[in-house]
């Protein structure tokens, strides 16, 4: 008792006269980052009852560190699930390590959830980075257990690979887009299913959402959170029945499941490749768009990556020496289109609206129209899409030339003149 007292006394007691000397109070509450303190423990100042009194509240920020679409652990390295079967297997072989390395997580979620603090912006799963190595310790045992002779043999060792296979995806998808990684406290969705939704497929809506600004989505997050604990016992069960395996047997699996466990992994990238690919050519824009309205047409803008582009009440800006990807769309199909197109400073111009893409010589005080003949278009939740590039070799702003304050550097200016399309034609002038 005093082994494990003794240092639990000492550290506590240090981490108290750390607050003390920095803060000038004893609370836990005096030590805040990240979330408004409006929906968290913190909004109750120095009160220590308010920080252990409301279980709903830390529960859910419990769960959400490995559930939730945005912070949670296991919607990005679902691999750690694994780690079930391999605390079911210390537990009936090496109990003490498994509950050593439970109080270790614990000692860190627990405080943790009773303050209701998540990452804030930082990249899912932060607060639990100083005891990840914690759960890859069983996970790593979970990884190499032997499937047994059980009838759900198949089933483990497919799960198994599955559960393997989406991790590695998740890291190359996140490895290659990190902009995705990194959510702002006022972001209360996943990057990464606002990127792969959009209006009319509502990844983010069908989601567990635990944590944030947004409430808890009571329906999808307990249905999650319900298969999640279905796994969860089938996983202990396996490793529970390994653990009663003689001591000499092997730790990994045999060579024909672990065959069959390299097919359900294949498959599963064949699918995830499959889904992306016909995300790719039939779904044109996101969660992440902003769409600007003028008259039949709308522009929309990418938030991520971020896209310097502006609207006006009549048209859009464009960033200087900058290069912006945006969509158009319109209810009807669009034969041609007819753009106002300006400038602040001389400068050349490329435009590319469809599979019309022309160059123009931009002269400030001079507007020139541009006619465009898009071409195909996707159709996508009852509008038709075309892809706009605009390229400025140039941009000066307001400021610069002693008009305003404004400092961003503008390039090109347009608006819509005239729409043709499947219906009769729209002028706006």
């Amino acid at each position: 008792m005093a082994a494990l007292t003794v240092p639990l006394l000492l550290t506590t007691m240090g981490h108290v006269g750390f607050t003390w000397e920095l803060y000038g109070r004893l609370s836990p509450l005096a030590i805040h980052v990240g979330a408004d303190p409006t929906l968290r423990a913190t909004a109750a100042g120095d009160d220590w009852v308010a920080y252990v009194t409301d279980p709903v509240g830390a529960a859910a920020t419990a769960i959400g560190y490995l559930f939730d679409q945005r912070e949670g652990l296991l919607f990005y390295a679902p691999q750690y699930l694994l780690a079930i079967a391999g605390f079911g297997w210390m537990w009936g072989r090496r109990r003490r390590d498994a509950v050593a390395l439970g109080l270790i997580f614990a000692a860190l979620v627990g405080p943790y959830a009773l303050s209701q603090e998540i990452g804030h912006w930082a990249p899912p799963a932060r607060p639990l980075t100083g005891v990840l190595w914690a759960l890859a310790v069983p996970m790593g045992i979970g990884v190499m257990l032997p499937t047994g002779k059980a009838r759900n043999a198949t089933t483990r060792a497919a799960l198994r690979g599955v559960l393997a296979t989406a991790g590695v995806c998740a890291t190359v998808t996140m490895l290659l887009q990190a902009d995705l990684l990194y959510h702002d406290y006022s972001v209360g969705r996943s990057l990464v299913l606002l990127r792969y939704g959009a209006p009319g497929l509502p990844l983010s809506g069908i989601a567990p959402l635990w944590l944030g600004p947004d409430a808890v989505r009571w329906g999808p997050s307990l249905s999650w959170l319900a298969v999640a604990a279905a796994a969860g016992v089938f996983l202990w069960r396996w490793g529970a029945e390994a653990a009663h395996m003689p001591t000499g047997s092997r730790m990994e699996p045999d060579t024909a499941l672990r065959w069959r466990g390299a097919r359900a992994a294949a498959a599963f990238v064949v699918v995830a490749a499959a889904m992306m690919l016909w995300h790719h050519a039939r779904v044109p824009l996101t969660d992440l768009h902003q769409a600007w309205t003028f008259g039949p047409i709308r522009v929309w803008k990418p938030q991520s990556p971020p896209t310097r582009a502006w609207a006006t009440e009549s048209g859009v800006w464009t960033g200087g020496h900058d290069e912006v990807q945006m969509l158009v769309s319109s209810h009807e199909p669009i034969e041609q289109i007819v753009l106002d197109l300006s400038s602040l400073a001389p400068m050349q111009a490329e435009m590319q609206l469809g599979r019309d893409r022309q160059t123009f010589r931009m002269v400030p005080g001079r507007r020139s129209l541009a006619r465009f003949t898009p071409g195909p278009t996707v159709r996508w939740n009852g509008e038709y899409f075309y892809h706009l590039r605009v390229v400025a070799h140039g941009g000066v702003s307001h400021a610069a030339l002693g008009i305003d304050e404004d400092s961003r550097g503008l390039g090109v200016f347009f608006e819509l003149v005239q729409l043709e399309g499947a219906s009769p034609p729209n002028s706006i002038r």
